[in-house]
């Protein structure tokens, strides 16, 4: 006779509330498979699926789970999501998030960042937290990189502001919010 160790809910919870103590907060479904004894692909879906009817995790995107119990801002979860994302990529922020920061346009985007990446375009809705936008860019990382700044708080790259201000142009968008005419 076999017996499958099969993790109860409060002790998932124990689990989830240690991390916390850590920072972690996000969690990938292959990360939450760890924690759950590496079940079957369909054992972990359903429960998953279980957890977040339960309010126990909360689903953020395909495959990435928040633990709804942090006090983790929205902006945070959104790079962090992007990140994951992204991670196999070169991705950085860019046309209105980098221009905003920069002082460069007049609006400031609210709960919606905006990326280029080598990879996929894509938008995504994380939960309620925002959005979460990315534009396929067919520039090489070496082009790329010299204006590019590692921003360590949210663990990504954010374009200088005549990269945002080109970006923007590359792919079409209202050139009129700029506040100052670049050389793009």
């Amino acid at each position: 006779m076999s017996y499958i160790l099969v993790m109860g809910i409060r002790d998932f919870e124990q689990q989830l509330f240690d991390l916390l103590k850590t920072g972690k907060v996000i969690f990938t479904q292959s990360e939450l498979s760890l924690l759950l004894d590496n079940r079957s692909d369909q054992a972990l879906r359903t429960t998953l699926s279980r957890y977040v009817r339960k309010g126990v995790l909360r689903r953020l995107a395909s495959g990435i789970y928040l633990n709804p119990r942090t006090e983790i801002s929205s902006a945070d979860i959104l790079y962090t999501v992007a990140g994951l994302l992204r991670g196999n990529t070169l991705w950085y922020i860019s046309l209105e998030s980098a221009l905003s920061e920069h002082g460069m346009i007049s609006q400031i985007p609210m709960s919606t960042i905006t990326c280029m990446t080598t990879g996929r375009s894509g938008r995504f809705q994380i939960d309620t937290y925002g959005i979460i936008e990315f534009i396929h860019t067919k520039k090489h990382k070496d082009t790329l990189l010299p204006h590019l700044v590692y921003d360590t708080k949210r663990n990504c790259y954010i374009a200088d502001a005549i990269l945002a201000a080109k970006d923007l142009k590359a792919v079409g968008r209202n050139l009129d919010l700029l506040l100052q005419e670049q050389d793009i």
